[in-house]
């Protein structure tokens, strides 16, 4: 019997670490599903959500409903649970990096009590490679385990955006990967119990750590202030648009701002991100705003096979 299987029997739980506005969403629609243990470290926090209330104020006290949760802060609790997922915040410190010591200490509280057979899947936002050489040598040498041969590990990038009633957990396609193909079919098939559109596969952890999320405003851990900024140390001029994200927010956290006015032409158009707004583009309209042997860079691949005329790079 997979771990799958049990957790469909009840006869094992899925424990969430990290009841924050990612943390708690997932906890409640897996609770609606399967046994739960709800993690966090603050005590005030756990009793709100015993008597219904969002510490965040996202979510309404009937999202409680009908949920099997335990809500603690007790990590022997853990002990109960096979799935393990990690979604505690990675803030950006003064440097614009990712600050890891919320995961890293996350990370040692699964470690302490991680058995054989057990699953810990990461949801935080990390640059690619953290899984890895963070997290699982951490998890490996606290819990005396064998990475693969005893546990497995998974990466989920989290897409829940605050205040976002449309792009939710169960409406947004959810990027799964994990360490072998055994473990990636049972994160895939336990994500797909709350996530009605679907999951996607990705080839491997640090892929699925790349994967950023589009049509939201959250602007976290983004890579594109780094093309941006390597463009202008050679002295590029850099027009950044987009629909989604706030322009002072942008130019607080990264020194830059956005337009809306791309009236002029360019000589290189750089699409960075797959919001579905430019999913929905033509050739025609970057032919528009491209000069004449205008240059297309498709990061995600958005165009492939699609662009006949214009110079056409992608990954």
């Amino acid at each position: 019997m997979t771990l799958y299987d049990k957790l469909l029997k009840k006869e094992t739980k899925v424990s969430l670490i990290g009841l924050g506005y990612v943390g708690l969403p997932i906890a409640l629609a897996f609770g609606k599903k399967v046994p739960v243990i709800g993690f966090d470290i603050k005590p005030e926090r756990v009793e709100m959500m015993k008597n219904h209330i969002d510490p965040s104020e996202e979510l309404k006290p009937e999202a409680f409903d009908g949920c099997d949760i335990l809500f603690t802060s007790n990590p022997v609790d853990l002990k109960d649970a096979t799935f393990h997922i990690v979604a505690v915040p990675t803030p950006i410190d003064d440097s614009n990096m990712p600050d890891l010591s919320p995961l890293i200490a996350a990370t040692k509280t699964v470690a302490k009590i991680l058995k054989k057979g057990d699953y810990v899947v990461y949801e935080s936002t990390v640059y690619p490679g953290a899984t890895e050489e963070d997290c699982i040598p951490l998890l490996e040498e606290i819990s005396g385990l064998k990475y693969i041969e005893d546990f497995k590990v998974g990466y989920s990038p989290e897409r829940i955006n605050p205040g976002d009633e449309v792009h939710t957990l169960a409406t947004i396609t959810k990027v799964v990967s994990a360490c072998d193909d055994e473990s990636l079919d049972i994160v895939a098939k336990t994500y797909e119990l709350v996530v009605d559109a679907g999951v996607h596969k990705a080839p491997s952890i640090k892929v699925a750590e790349a994967a950023k999320k589009e049509d939201v405003s959250d602007i976290r851990n983004s890579r594109v202030p780094d093309i941006v900024n390597e463009l202008k140390s050679y002295g590029v001029q850099v027009d950044v648009v987009d629909p989604y994200a706030n322009s002072g927010e942008v130019e607080k956290e990264y020194g830059f701002g956005l337009t809306d006015d791309l009236s002029e032409k360019y000589e290189a158009v750089i699409v960075a991100v797959n919001h579905q707004e430019y999913k929905n583009l033509d050739e025609n309209y970057f032919k528009q705003i491209t000069s004449e042997n205008g240059i297309l860079v498709d990061v995600k691949g958005v165009y492939r096979n699609k662009i006949k005329d214009l110079i056409y790079w992608s990954l």
